[in-house]
């Protein structure tokens, strides 16, 4: 019973760590400046920062584990589908339009 969560685990995080160095490649190739890659490298880190522990403890106080995992996965989701249709980087200084991201065209075929 211990190898299947051993194996999830060493296929996503060998998926991510395969990926994540390659973003930096791909937002810099969609014309991003420094200071909005280095915004779009540290969100996730700070959401899992502040998320992880409070959803823990409150499927932990509240014993409801398996809903509050179906409300993080759908706000996930919810995420990379406002992600997917943005064509404009609104923080880190200026404005600046840029033609679309891979997330648009993996999900929707654009």
């Amino acid at each position: 019973m211990v190898l299947k969560p051993k194996i999830y685990y060493f296929f996503v995080y060998g998926a991510m760590a395969s990926l994540i160095p390659y973003l930096v490649i791909y937002y810099q190739g969609l014309g991003l400046s420094g200071s909005q890659i280095g915004l779009l490298a540290g969100i996730p880190t700070l959401i899992s920062l502040l998320s992880t522990p409070v959803l823990g403890g409150l499927a932990d106080a509240t014993n409801k584990k398996r809903p509050l995992l179906g409300i993080a996965i759908l706000l996930s989701m919810t995420m990379v589908g406002v992600l997917s249709v943005t064509t404009v980087f609104p923080l880190g200084g200026k404005s600046e339009p840029f033609s679309g991201t891979f997330i648009r065209i993996n999900l929707f075929g654009r």
